[in-house]
């Protein structure tokens, strides 16, 4: 043998050093085989071959390349593979901060250390991936599959922060194994989410859809369904995170779904259910740096109450261990990169509100048991709120960090604060510390050290010195100030988001005092103005009020008058009227911004622009393009919402009031595309349009109307509907249009009955135009309403010689006793054509009403004579399951019955299982079974039912017995059948019975001795 080629792969991981050998080899110029050998590194390797005979050259290489790539697939590696990725370090940069992290990673690859101080390998790693070292890609790589897990959980950490291409095959052998951790996995999806291309990544997307309920993945790209299901699934606050789990993984690739995610994140609470899934969310959103997200689940983790609590969420060493990471967080970035801190600090600050002013109530408790001393006046606002504070004053020394709170230093100073738990400590320094000091010994390890003087908490590793954050910005209590002046358009995010007062004075504050404000103000864009003074901080209105009146004194900005009149706040929209009014000749013909105060977001404005307008007088041309850009606009409009309609509505009215003619001028293509609207205010407005004309609406949107789920919109439609009586044609369309409301559910409560009472009263005269099959459907409607519909065209306007048997046998079942009792009466006036589809007409007696089925018998005990009947008819009603019903046949057989026919009867009620029934044919058995082998055997199911009846049907047994007997009597073959039936039946017999079977087997076995029987005859001994 000969080789031809050989592959030679490595695996390492933690202590597993194998290798694994593959060799295609040559037998003869057409036969090649595939053989392996594998073991660790420097032993003697087992062998082994993956062909058991020669194969051809194409199929060995086939299964050389399936076991290479199988080997692969689990992380085997060339030798070349292995060492080539390693940098030399002597070509690095000589940086003195990342130099020592790539030597110790080095050193950890090859098991050496130049160093005298020892670092966890996981901690160097993490440390890579916080500084971003691209260099450390290649270390980190080779070091994820050795060392314990949270080595590995590092190293992924690291390679998803690099952005790592290259480290694709790795994730995907971490998802794959199933003995990877559930976080590892996770960190790995991640990876693979943010680097997958094609049908890759739509694979990967296709697993975390799998994974939401179904609802949610039917509406997944529809994102107003989207939001109104995850508004309805956030009271579920288990079930929700489970879900957001999911969408936050997708949302990476589609933005939309994160924005609809945030605000129902901010509303779930933590619990002991959804805890674990956040706290995965913490992490990923840290690994993405949204930061949006990760202060949100920041300011969720420092706020969950707990202490003191059994059912606290999270204990409070879980709880300083995210506020640790946060504040680690916040700290590098200022050291290291001032615009994520900006970011970040940003996103904390907007995730407090006016709630977290007070303390928590734990925190109350807290302080009532532990620190007695302090009063609620030595707090400032927002004392709880860690975060908050370190940022806005963690760079002062106006307040101080002591424990659980931030509190006015002067009164820290002049007090002196001990708390019962050091009084204790004291009173037992020679002994063991007692369970509460063990338990306030936790809470310190949380919050400080309580033999040192409190300070802000800074992570060991990361510590800054007071006197850097201060510099040379003298009353500045921030953290990094000179980071807030690089970046004064954070002040203005905050002024424009926040809801907390003592944010907007920070914010407001450091603004008015930077040296490029002046720049910064005559940039601010109008959306910029109007949510300034669309806030509810009154010094922020106040100074945003100034700053605009003082912009529209210079020069008229037409859209930031419109915004203001927009505005939340009633401060923004009297400006914005003292403007309008002040620029009133300027606006009067611009029809742009007419039709956007027209239709402005709050009724007082509309309200009092419908006044305004209605004093003066508008140029017909500037009313003629008002009412195209209006006809434009609304077309467009998709939002059928309650308020929407309500804004349109009173909009449509303004403008219907001002320009009349020119409304009455639309053509019918703009009215169609008003008619068309999804939008019932739009809907309305079109019709209203149309009867001015003196036009017939669509009687599909007229109808779309009368059926909204707004009460006032169905008055307007009636009254619509209530003008147009003298038009039938079009009645006859809405009857059209309207009947089929009621087969379906109702959009609101009380739709079917609005829609039956048109239909009952103002349409009635019109009914008849509804075929017979539908009129038929709306009696046996699901709905009332419908029923009552369908009665009164069964009543008024069905034709009754047009209707078939068959389908008044089905009104006969009708639930309504009005309705059977029609069909009864017709019935009675339809003899002739009951006894032609006699078929059909005894299928009354299947009825579940019992008077319906006593009607049908009385009328055919009425009608019916014997020359109506056949046997197969008569065969048919006997057959019923209802007992009145079999009764009422075996009355007809026994009255109308003929010779002829007794052969049938038996053959087919033989195996009817009713006692009376088989009474019945236990009078046919003897005339035409008697002396008929076949017969006899065709029997045999009926002879056993009858016979193994436990008390029950003795004179059908009877009957049975004496056949029986009888017909044994007459052949050996005959005896034969009989003996095999009571055989099988005397084991369940009563005595009575048992004893009848006995004697006809007696002379069964004295007429024929060769017969087995199941029974011996024992002689009496004479005496």
């Amino acid at each position: 043998m000969k080789l031809v080629k050989q592959s030679h792969l490595f695996f390492r991981e933690g202590n597993s050093d194998k290798e694994y050998i593959i060799e295609l080899l040559k037998h003869t110029e057409e036969l090649f085989s595939v053989n392996f050998k594998y073991g660790r590194r420097g032993a003697v390797l087992k062998e082994g071959t993956k062909t058991e005979k020669p194969i051809t050259l194409a199929a060995a290489e086939l299964i050389f390349n399936k076991l290479e790539t199988e080997k692969r697939k689990k992380g085997y590696l060339s030798e070349s593979e292995l060492l080539s990725t390693l940098p030399n370090l002597d070509s690095l940069s000589p940086d003195l901060q990342k130099h020592p992290i790539l030597q110790r990673l080095d050193g950890a690859i090859k098991g050496t250390s130049v160093f005298k101080t020892y670092w966890k390998t996981s901690r160097v790693i993490w440390k890579a991936g916080g500084l971003k070292m691209m260099e450390a890609e290649p270390f980190v790589s080779q070091l994820v599959f050795k060392g314990d897990k949270m080595q590995q959980y590092a190293a992924l950490w690291t390679l998803v922060r690099l952005k790592s291409i290259n480290s694709i095959t790795i994730f995907k052998r971490v998802v794959e194994n199933p003995k990877s951790t559930l976080h590892s996995r996770r960190v790995a999806k991640e990876g693979l989410l943010q680097m997958l291309e094609g049908d890759e990544l739509t694979s990967l997307q296709q697993e975390f859809v799998s994974k939401l309920p179904i609802v949610l993945q039917e509406n997944l790209h529809d994102a107003f369904a989207l939001k109104e299901l995850l508004e309805s699934q956030s009271s579920h606050a288990d079930i929700f995170a489970s879900s957001l789990e999911n969408l936050y993984y997708l949302s990476f690739h589609q933005t939309y779904i994160r924005e609809l995610i945030i605000p129902h994140l901010k509303k779930v609470g933590i619990s002991k259910k959804n805890f674990k899934e956040f706290r995965y969310l913490f992490k990923i959103a840290e690994l993405r740096s949204d930061f949006e997200v990760y202060a949100i689940l920041a300011h969720k983790f420092e706020r969950a109450d707990g202490f003191g609590n059994t059912s606290k969420v999270f204990s409070n060493k879980t709880k300083a261990y995210f506020l640790q990471r946060v504040i680690r967080q916040i700290y590098e970035f200022g050291k290291e990169n001032p615009e994520n801190f900006i970011q970040l600090s940003i996103s904390i600050l907007l995730s407090y509100d006016k709630q977290n002013r007070d303390l928590s109530p734990s925190n109350k408790l807290f302080l009532e048991q532990w620190f007695w001393r302090i009063k609620l006046e030595d707090l400032p606002p927002f004392a709880d709120a860690i975060l908050l504070n370190l940022i806005l004053h963690g760079g002062g020394t106006r307040l101080i960090r002591y424990y659980r709170f931030w509190m006015i230093a002067e009164a820290r100073s002049s007090k002196k604060i001990e708390n019962r738990a050091f009084q204790m400590q004291r009173k037992q320094q020679q002994t063991k510390e007692t369970f509460i000091g063990s338990i306030f010994k936790s809470i310190l390890k949380i919050f400080g050290n309580s033999n040192q003087e409190p300070t802000i908490v800074h992570d060991s590793t990361n510590s800054i010195p007071q006197n850097s954050l201060k510099s040379t910005n003298k009353g500045r209590e921030e953290l990094y100030p000179q980071h807030w002046d690089k970046f004064p358009h954070a002040y203005l995010a905050l002024l424009l988001r926040s809801e907390v007062d003592l944010i907007h004075g920070f914010a407001l504050e450091r603004l008015l005092d930077h040296p490029e404000y002046k720049t910064i103000i005559n940039q601010l864009s109008v959306s910029d103005l109007v949510g300034l003074v669309s806030s509810e901080i009154e010094p922020t209105i106040n100074w945003a009020t100034d700053l605009i009146s003082e912009r529209l004194q210079v020069k008229l900005e037409k859209t930031l008058v419109i915004g203001l009149l927009n505005a939340n706040s009633s401060k923004g929209q009297e400006l914005g009227k003292q403007f309008f009014q002040q620029y009133l000749a300027d606006f009067l013909i611009d029809s742009d911004s007419l039709l956007s105060v027209i239709y402005a977001n709050h009724f007082e404005i509309r309200h009092w622009i419908k006044g305004l307008l209605q004093e003066h007088t508008l140029h017909k041309d500037v009313l003629n393009s008002l009412i195209d850009l209006a006809v434009l606009w609304l077309a467009n409009q998709t939002d059928n919402s309650a308020d929407c309609n309500m804004l349109l509505n009173q909009g449509n009215k303004t403008l219907q009031d001002l320009a009349v003619e020119q409304l009455m001028l639309l053509s019918d293509d703009q009215l169609n595309a008003l008619q068309l609207s999804p939008v019932v205010a739009v809907k309305l407005f079109a019709l209203k349009i149309i009867i001015l004309k003196n036009q017939l609406p669509n009687a599909s949107v007229l109808a779309e109307l009368i059926c909204s789920d707004v009460k006032g919109n169905r008055k307007l439609g009636e009254g619509i509907l209530n003008s147009l009586l003298n038009k039938p044609v079009f009645l006859v369309e809405m009857v059209n249009e309207l009947y089929p409301k009621l087969f379906v559910k109702e959009h609101f409560e009380g739709q079917h009955l609005v829609v039956q009472g048109l239909l009952s009263n103002s349409l009635r005269p019109y009914l008849s135009k509804i075929n017979i099959a539908h009129s038929l459907r709306l009696i046996h409607g699901n709905y009332i309403p419908a029923q009552e519909i369908g009665w009164i065209l069964l009543t008024e306007q069905i034709d009754k010689d047009r209707l078939l048997v068959k389908q008044v046998v089905h009104l006969a079942s009708h639930n309504d006793l009005r309705v059977r009792q029609w069909s009864w009466s017709w019935f009675d006036k339809k003899v002739s054509l009951a006894k032609v589809e006699i078929e059909e007409t005894i299928k009354l007696l299947q009825s579940k009403w019992d008077d319906t089925r006593q009607f049908t018998i009385d009328f055919l005990r009425k009608n019916f004579v014997e020359e109506d009947w056949s046997p197969e008819v008569l065969i048919g009603i006997v057959d019923s399951v209802k007992p009145d019903v079999e009764a009422f046949g075996r009355e007809l057989i026994t009255n109308f019955y003929e010779e002829g026919n007794g052969l049938m009867y038996l053959s087919f009620l033989c195996q009817h299982p009713s006692l009376n029934v088989q009474l019945l044919v236990s009078n046919f058995i003897e005339k035409y079974a008697a002396n008929n082998i076949e017969k006899l055997r065709d029997l045999d199911y009926y002879f056993r039912s009858v016979l193994m009846r436990v008390n029950k049907g003795r004179n059908t047994k009877n009957r049975v017995f004496h056949f029986l007997h009888q017909e044994a009597m007459r052949s050996q073959e005959a005896a034969c059948v009989v003996s095999n039936i009571l055989s099988d039946v005397s084991a369940t017999m009563a005595i009575e019975d048992k004893a009848k079977c006995i004697q006809i087997m007696r002379d069964l076995e004295k007429l024929y001795p060769s017969l087995l029987l199941p029974m011996t005859t024992i002689e009496f001994e004479t005496r």
